[in-house]
């Protein structure tokens, strides 16, 4: 059996250390860099939006959080989550956002309170969704369109837009009174087509009650129990609006349909 020379051997190890050293001293000892799936500054390009979708997300579910536990107002929430989207589109250039991730960037600057930048950013989303037959997209991006319209004091394109919706009969209209409602209308009411608005909820009205869902399932559940709360506020904000503008007859015939169609509306209790 051939003898192993000691002596070359450590002055292998020794030669090898030293080209070791030299190489981190030159290229210098960094540990690799773990990426952060909510960092912007590692996203990959394409994956911008997508990170600000899920950052936005997340603030929006720990302030809600905190307002629940006591420690913060609804409107401070508001102001926070404002100020975080905004810092978020100080980063953005809208004018190149593509129009497959528009909807995302109107969102954040719906949430920035920045309407006038979202206007044309739901402009391209809805054509995108058209063209893509994308029903889901389109009715939802089609609806935030028509509130950012009215709150950049297009109330009557607004409306109009949102009134196309209804007449499109979107494959689930289930979104559309709840929009209409709670978004569309605190925008639009007050600004001079307040009968305009007052006949679009009705018609949403008309279009919820066509909303078919499976009872079993946990979706439908939710919908059918909250449908009955749906209809009556809308019944009531039409008759509000009829009265701020002095159509009392109106008022009194749309309570006279409210109260009709609550008495035949199934109220559902969800199973334990």
């Amino acid at each position: 059996m051939p003898q192993v020379d000691i002596r070359l051997v450590k002055s292998m190890r020794i030669r090898w250390l030293i080209v070791l050293m030299a190489a981190l001293l030159i290229g210098g000892c960094h540990p690799a860099h773990i990426k952060n799936p909510n960092d912007p500054n590692d996203a990959e390009p394409g994956e911008l939006a997508e990170v600000f979708h899920r950052n936005i997300a997340t603030a929006a579910d720990n302030l809600n959080a905190r307002v629940v536990m006591g420690d913060l107002t609804d409107s401070r929430r508001r102001e926070l989550l404002a100020d975080y989207a905004a810092k978020l589109l100080e980063t953005v250039n809208t004018s190149k956002v593509g129009p497959e991730e528009a909807w995302i960037y109107a969102d954040l600057c719906i949430t920035a309170r920045q309407y006038r930048l979202a206007e044309p950013l739901l402009i391209e989303a809805v054509k995108y969704a058209t063209a893509a037959k994308n029903d889901d997209r389109r009715v939802n991006d089609s609806l935030r369109l028509a509130r950012v319209l009215a709150l950049n004091s297009k109330v009557k394109e607004g409306l109009d837009l949102a009134q196309k919706v209804i007449d499109s009969h979107p494959s689930d209209p289930g979104p559309v009174l709840p929009s209409v409602l709670l978004e569309i209308t605190p925008a639009a009411e007050g600004k001079g087509n307040d009968l305009e608005l007052a006949n679009l909820l009705k018609e949403a009205i008309r279009l919820h009650l066509t909303m078919q869902v499976d009872p079993a399932s946990e979706a439908g559940q939710a919908f059918l129990y909250a449908r009955p709360f749906h209809i009556r506020n809308a019944w009531k904000k039409i008759i509000d609006l009829y009265l701020a503008n002095s159509q009392n007859e109106l008022a009194k015939t749309a309570d006279s349909e409210m109260k009709g169609m609550m008495a035949t509306l199934p109220i559902y209790s969800p199973r334990k």
